[in-house]
């Protein structure tokens, strides 16, 4: 990256790690962009931990994944949306059911 005078990426590391990748004119991703994909990424580690308990909360899944419950609660809206996952029985004694 330096020979090619481009900036270097940069990496966060928590429970998951994050890698921000720059523009070749060394501007940073816009917003709407970085949104977007930290969006779908929230989405895959949700459906992840269905996967491992189908009976998780969103209250436990922005824990684990360090969103709020309201971000995890849109992206659920999104996965039953998109026909990746349904709900079977009450919003408290159900469990969550991978479709896709």
């Amino acid at each position: 990256m330096k020979a090619e005078n481009k900036r270097e990426p940069e990496f966060e590391f928590g429970q998951f790690f994050t890698v921000i990748l720059y523009r070749k004119n060394g501007s940073e991703m816009s917003s709407e962009m970085s949104s977007e994909m930290s969006s779908e990424m929230s989405s895959e580690i949700i459906l992840e931990l269905m996967k491992e308990n189908p009976r998780i909360s969103a209250r436990l899944l922005g824990e684990k994944i360090g969103i709020t419950q309201r971000a995890v609660e849109k992206a659920i809206k999104k996965l039953r949306d998109n026909g990746k996952i349904v709900r079977i029985g009450s919003p408290v004694s159900g469990y969550w059911e991978i479709l896709k």
